[in-house]
């Protein structure tokens, strides 16, 4: 889980990182986590996902209509490492706990979507911390690597493909998005991309893995 918002804060700081624009670089899993990072701290408006990763040479379009930027561009915006200073607004609300799903299972208007590979969400393959195998209920799967061109080629796809893939696993226009995973990663990479479709989308940080230590129901 994402450690106390004024330690993310000061670590931003001491690296560098100020300006008007924050722009993210590396690959799907690790630059979404830092993505949903930075707007939970309320810098999403702000921060930008290279698509593609570091290999990529043009930018895409994401989160709010910014997941890609130019990185020539915001490199000349960043800051001298401990000289940046950020002004934070925590977005709590962001993140939400098992509680907060459990008395969401049977709201229609809430769409719970899980990024793990459909091996762990069927429960065949459990994964590592998992106490109960299977997925939380009513949950669809819709694994991460669907939403990229290929793991070769990172790339988020197109946007109306994107959208029939969230669509078909249930989350309307004007739905809640709870995006979850195993651990909060791959569930970070699937926030950023509902952001970038216009959902008000929650991340359930906590993840499957804390899911299967509670007394909740499972589905498998």
């Amino acid at each position: 889980e994402f450690p106390p918002a004024d330690s993310m804060a000061r670590m931003l700081e001491q690296a560098g990182v100020g300006g008007d624009r924050i722009v993210v670089v590396g690959e799907p899993i690790p630059a979404g986590r830092a993505y949903a990072a930075l707007d939970y701290l309320g810098l999403g408006d702000r921060a930008a996902i290279l698509d593609g990763g570091p290999g990529a040479l043009q930018p895409g379009s994401g989160p709010g209509g910014d997941l890609a930027a130019d990185t020539a561009a915001a490199a000349g915006e960043r800051a001298a490492p401990g000289a940046a200073e950020l002004e934070t607004r925590v977005r709590d609300d962001m993140i939400v706990d098992a509680d907060w799903v459990h008395e969401r299972l049977e709201d229609p208007g809430v769409a719970i979507l899980d990024a793990r590979p459909p091996a762990q969400f069927s429960g065949e393959t459990p994964g590592e911390g998992i106490d109960r195998p299977g997925h939380i209920p009513g949950a669809r799967n819709v694994f991460w690597q669907t939403l990229v061109e290929s793991e070769a080629n990172p790339r988020l796809k197109d946007e109306a493909e994107l959208r029939r893939i969230f669509e078909e696993a249930g989350a309307d226009p004007g739905d809640i998005v709870v995006a979850y995973c195993r651990t909060g990663g791959q569930g970070s990479f699937l926030y950023s991309v509902a952001r970038h479709l216009g959902y008000d989308v929650r991340l359930y940080d906590g993840s499957y893995v804390d899911w299967s230590r509670t007394e909740f129901p499972v589905e498998r």
